[in-house]
């Protein structure tokens, strides 16, 4: 299957998820999560069925340093940070035909 796969690049586990996909026969077709421009209504296809609370990264910067405070904020409130400061959202994210993903358990 092709598994459009959204990472930071450079990262570990980015790297280790791809190849674990790769090494079960998968095709990865790459995308900088960073530099790729998203909008509300396209996340929301990534978190369905998940609390938006855990889609984000609660290793980002803004969250480690205490700058973004999630707690109490709406869904779309989340969706809009995520939108302005991509390092908020989980990596990675998964595309594979018409069904999408966040986060990785290999």
């Amino acid at each position: 299957m092709e598994v459009h796969f959204y990472e930071k690049p450079g990262c570990i586990n980015n790297t280790k998820q791809k190849k674990l996909l790769e090494d079960k026969g998968h095709k990865i077709i790459s995308y900088d999560i960073l530099e790729t421009t998203w909008q509300v209504e396209e996340l929301k296809n990534y978190f369905a069925g998940i609390p938006i609370e855990k889609c984000l990264n609660m290793s980002a910067p803004r969250i480690k340093n205490g700058d973004f405070k999630p707690e109490g904020l709406s869904d779309e409130a989340i969706l809009l940070a995520m939108v302005k400061d991509r390092y908020l959202i989980k990596r990675p994210l998964l595309k594979v035909g018409d069904t999408y993903g966040c986060g990785f358990d290999g």
